[in-house]
């Protein structure tokens, strides 16, 4: 008797313990989310379909990982940048970028990114010039992308499709979760303290796949006749809509990726930038290539609106 009562209050203690343990837990995450609002604001939402694919929810501000002082300003129509005139839009011709990370502007101000250097370069206003980049994105993100949005776009509109090695590797693949974890995955990536707590542990994350063999290699050896294909019907679907396409291959130092570009490009007859090498070459000495992770800089950005720029100029592909 005595032996059972000594269990059921060695029970009850541990109870108490968890208990305890749990509301201390849950004091730290909202302690630690009251904070992260208040330093950082709140993380930017992306928003998944059932297939997969996912894309920034509209009017929107916040940090987009890794975490920055700088707010990042999701506009009326899930792009980056300043709200747009929507019946202005769907009426008149514009610029459209689709991309990754490269010219969504990871880590860099609103004012930093290719497509506002680009828009600044040839004096338009918001409404002329459209940033559907999102980080992690691959070349079958950029065109469901542009299927998604395609209610704004029309006749004579270019669209830029900015590119990186990494584009062909990248696919739409549905989330495959348990309830559970879906659960705690949904309140994960609306919290900024959880996003900052995940984004901050990126490096363990990282060793962690490789050594299991889970983590993607890139290369540019992923780029080939058959990844192309996806670029050829791209450009095919626009054509149908009297729309032109524009691709452009961003990278700092000519490689396999660029040359491939070049012989791909000319072989299919299709509108390619691949000389932005040579955009780059004119940066000063003094002046930052890449942000972080090899992301571009402002200045690399800047340096390269300008030659797609010129090359709008050069090319009478200047919009009315």
């Amino acid at each position: 008797m005595q032996e059972k009562i000594k269990r059921l209050f060695l029970n009850k203690e541990l109870y108490i313990n968890l208990l305890i343990l749990f509301f201390v837990i849950l004091i730290f995450l909202i302690i630690g989310e009251i904070l992260s609002r208040i330093i950082l604001g709140k993380v930017l939402v992306k928003q998944y379909e059932t297939d997969g694919f996912y894309y920034l929810k509209p009017n929107q501000e916040g940090w987009y990982p890794p975490p920055t002082f700088e707010k990042t300003r999701i506009n009326n129509i899930g792009s980056r940048g300043r709200d747009v005139d929507i019946d202005w839009i769907k009426e008149n011709n514009k610029y459209v970028f689709f991309g990754d990370s490269f010219t969504f502007g990871w880590i860099l101000k609103d004012d930093e990114t290719l497509p506002y250097h680009f828009q600044k370069s040839l004096e338009l206003s918001d409404n002329q010039v459209i940033n559907f980049a999102v980080g992690g994105y691959g070349v079958d993100h950029m065109t469901t992308s542009y299927d998604r949005n395609n209610y704004l776009f029309k006749e004579g509109d270019i669209f830029f499709l900015v590119l990186i090695d990494h584009d062909f590797v990248r696919k739409i693949e549905p989330l495959k979760m348990n309830p559970l974890k879906f659960f705690f995955w949904e309140i994960k990536r609306h919290s900024s303290f959880l996003s900052l707590l995940y984004e901050s542990t990126g490096k363990l994350q990282f060793t962690i796949k490789k050594f299991f063999g889970t983590q993607i290699e890139f290369n540019d050896e992923y780029f080939d006749e058959k990844g192309f294909e996806k670029v050829l019907q791209f450009n095919s679907i626009l054509k149908e809509n009297d729309q032109k396409l524009l691709v452009v291959f961003y990278e700092y130092n000519e490689t396999n990726f660029s040359k491939k570009a070049v012989e791909l490009c000319n072989k299919n007859n299709i509108t390619c930038i691949t000389n932005v090498p040579s955009f780059i070459d004119n940066l000063k000495e003094n002046e930052a290539m890449t942000a972080k992770d090899g992301h571009p800089s402002n200045y690399s950005n800047k340096v390269v609106a300008e030659g797609l720029a010129n090359f709008i100029k050069e090319n009478n592909l200047l919009i009315k």
